[in-house]
């Protein structure tokens, strides 16, 4: 796992610029750095990473890395773990390699395939090529974003990082916030690709590839990989029986976890106790000759602590296992850290307890597989049956009536009956799924910003006027496989991870999974009310259902308690009326309503709350 970074600029550059910029992705590459600019035809381009060894840690591995002709070079980020038969394959074209790592594989396959060797590559990845001969620049991202990659155009001025921290030490970057994005991160606690909190700055779209002409300055984005392709549509499949697609899961996902425990370098994984990641753990087990390390954090509030049934599945694995119980002290001193890390506003307050795990964990291994991933491909969350019941009661329930009693319950002074209520205004099913996910929601997000939010514009409306045709709930999971995905789950693990050089493998997004899961029919999904019905079938051929069967928890910390009492000196200080005003973006009226609502006990608004103080914290560390 890697940071790299690099520019195409009119004039003449020295290495300071791009060693600047890598600089900043130490965090991410601690064990080798490298730096190349090249002067052609009146401008420069720059190349820089920073490498964390994983696999051949010799310095065979070393980047910036060219072929044998000096023509095509590349930087790269993560891992192409289906390398070994590529290489293979490219020997028969007297191709010879001089280390025994993945990326000069990735090197010759560009030069043996061109940009088809997108389509060869099993595996994660944020790469970028400078193919000489051509003229161009290539970035690449894979397929469903496991790895970042930002990318800053504006005027003769191109750059791309990581990170956005790396774009900011860029000096032609100019940071100017995109209102927009703006409005969407409060809306969803994220800035949904392609966007980001800067104007005339991207991020690459999973699943894509970027070139860039340095004669003409022009940039083209191509999708070489579209999930759309592989969902099925239910009505015109005939379900095939369980067994069989039991087996196949089965094959693919042992396939994926013994190619991910590829390493030079000790290895673990996090374990919640939940299916997901019990699931690799069990598979990881039966390839691992020594007892596989795992990882997990505790909470002292037991309604919220999952650690106990990561400790059963752990005995009954047999892996060495070691776990940390968070306290509020924990959460305070991490803080400042996340957002130095988090260098893009992230309001997902699970980011604290994946910023400790991978903490703790890195004390003992240098890579650790997880379980993400799970959830989105296999139904695993509770608003896709709430969906599901919504779009039922819709055709016997007139939309008038739902309106008539919002317009009642919203008035009774109970939190609970008045998002209950809310939920009943809207008309089409995708609103009150926004609604279900959002921060700052409906009435009160408009409230806080004016009228300039347009929900039809975000990638979220837009994914779903693109599966107009599909089953409901197959609309829903391709709506988070876009967006919550890659932007939220992906980006949480990525940053927390690699704040600690520490690299996270998700075996459960490997592409072939992931094609399956488009294509497998929703009744082995949610079958009956029962999430992950397939998934639990096979977890159970591993671990008895008694140890995982239960309810859902989640991965958060309680900062509804802790703003009011340990926490509280960030209300006091972030959401302050003459701070917020000062900025002039908000509305501090409405803020301050929200503050005294959720302080006053009565109340639940943490969630919108948290959004704004990291949103105030990220404009004090990397704004003001």
């Amino acid at each position: 796992m890697c940071g790299i970074c690099g520019f195409v600029a009119s004039g003449s550059r020295d290495k300071i610029q791009i060693s600047t910029m890598h600089q900043s992705l130490g965090h991410r590459g601690p064990d080798d750095w490298g730096a190349q600019v090249f002067h052609v035809n009146g401008h420069t381009v720059g190349l820089g990473h920073r490498r964390l060894s994983i696999i051949d840690l010799s310095e065979a591995g070393h980047q910036p890395m060219a072929d044998e002709s000096g023509d095509i070079w590349i930087v790269y980020n993560g891992e192409v773990y289906n390398y070994p038969d590529l290489r293979k394959e490219l020997a028969t074209k007297a191709y010879s390699f001089r280390g025994n790592g993945d990326t000069e594989v990735i090197l010759y396959a560009y030069r043996e395939w061109g940009l088809a060797c997108l389509d060869k590559f099993s595996g994660m990845f944020a790469l970028a090529i400078y193919d000489r001969t051509a003229g161009k620049l290539i970035l690449a991202r894979d397929r469903v974003g496991i790895k970042p990659l930002y990318y800053y155009h504006r005027n003769r001025d191109f750059a791309f990082a990581s990170e956005l921290k790396a774009l900011m030490a860029y000096e032609g970057f100019r940071k100017e916030i995109d209102l927009d994005s703006l409005y969407q991160y409060l809306s969803f606690q994220y800035v949904p690709a392609p966007r980001s909190i800067f104007a005339n700055t991207y991020k690459l779209e999973p699943g894509c590839y970027l070139t860039l002409d340095l004669s003409t300055n022009e940039v083209e984005v191509t999708r070489y990989w579209d999930p759309f392709q592989f969902a099925i549509f239910d009505d015109e499949l005939k379900a095939k029986p369980e067994k069989e697609y039991l087996i196949q899961l089965d094959q693919l996902l042992q396939r994926s976890v013994q190619g991910h425990m590829i390493s030079d370098v000790p290895l673990g994984a996090f374990l919640s106790g939940g299916i997901d990641s019990s699931l690799v753990v069990a598979m990881m087990a039966r390839y691992s000759p020594q007892p596989v390390k795992t990882f997990t954090i505790g909470f002292h509030e037991a309604y919220r602590d999952e650690a106990p049934f990561a400790r059963k599945i752990a005995a009954y694995l047999h892996t060495d296992h070691y776990e940390y119980y968070l306290s509020p002290r924990d959460v305070f001193d991490v803080i400042p850290k996340l957002v130095d890390n988090f260098d893009e506003p992230f309001g997902d307050n699970s980011a604290l307890p994946t910023f400790l795990v991978s903490q703790f964990a890195r004390q003992e291994v240098t890579v650790v597989l997880s379980g993400d991933g799970g959830d989105e491909l296999f139904g695993g969350y509770g608003r896709y049956g709430r969906l599901a019941k919504a779009a039922q009661i819709d055709r016997f329930l007139p939309a008038g009536i739902r309106r008539a009693s919002f317009g009642l319950l919203k008035w009774l002074p109970v939190d609970n009956l008045q998002r209950i209520a809310a939920g009943m205004q809207y008309d089409e099913l995708v609103e009150l799924f926004h609604y279900l996910l959002a921060m700052w929601k409906g009435d009160d997000h408009k409230r806080f910003i004016g009228s300039r939010y347009d929900f039809e514009e975000t990638p979220f409306y837009r994914t779903w006027r693109k599966t107009a045709s599909y089953h409901l709930l197959t609309r829903l999971m391709l709506i988070d496989l876009n967006t919550y995905l890659p932007d939220d789950g992906l980006t949480k693990v990525d940053r927390a991870s690699m704040a600690h050089s520490l690299e996270a493998r998700v075996p459960l997004l490997d592409h072939h999974v992931v094609e399956f899961a488009l294509n497998l029919p929703i009744v082995y999904k949610l079958k009956r009310g029962e999430q992950k019905y397939l998934l639990k079938r096979l977890l159970s051929k591993y671990v008895p259902p008694e140890l995982y069967m239960r309810p859902k928890k989640g991965f958060s910390v309680p900062l509804n308690e802790w703003l009011r009492n340990e926490l509280r000196y960030l209300v006091d200080d972030y959401l302050k009326p003459e701070r917020i005003r000062r900025r002039g973006l908000l509305n501090v009226d409405v803020l301050n309503e929200i503050v005294q609502k959720h302080m006053s006990g009565r109340y639940n608004y943490f969630y919108m709350l948290w959004t704004v103080i990291m949103l105030e914290m990220w404009f004090e560390r990397w704004v003001d």
